[in-house]
């Protein structure tokens, strides 16, 4: 998932994608009811301006993951120069997580 979005530009901004272990720790011990482990996913490269909310609204066009899947949008503090969006995203399952980054794949914000 994190490959196929590295470098995905986006209004101008390539997507820098990381696995979220990485970057902010493991936060995704947890499992759901069926066993499945959640799973963290690491967006950046968005206007730096956007709230949770205003990300949560951009995926929610873009995604054909039922929405009950993302979990969480936690979005950071902007970085670079310029700076830009960073958040980690939880989903239900791993599964989930791969085919929002197929559905993000090419996505440009208008």
């Amino acid at each position: 998932a994190i490959k196929q979005l590295a470098d995905v530009e986006v209004l101008g901004r390539k997507l820098r994608l990381c696995p979220a272990e990485e970057s902010l720790g493991s936060r995704s011990s947890g499992r759901d009811s069926e066993g499945e482990k959640k799973t963290d996913m690491i967006i950046g490269g968005f206007p730096s301006r956007w709230s949770a909310d205003d990300l949560k609204e951009f995926l929610n066009g873009a995604l054909k993951v039922k929405l009950s899947s993302m979990l969480s949008v936690d979005v950071g503090e902007p970085a670079g120069d310029p700076p830009t969006g960073a958040a980690t995203v939880t989903f239900a399952t791993a599964y989930d997580a791969k085919h929002a980054s197929w559905d993000l794949h090419g996505q440009k914000i208008a």
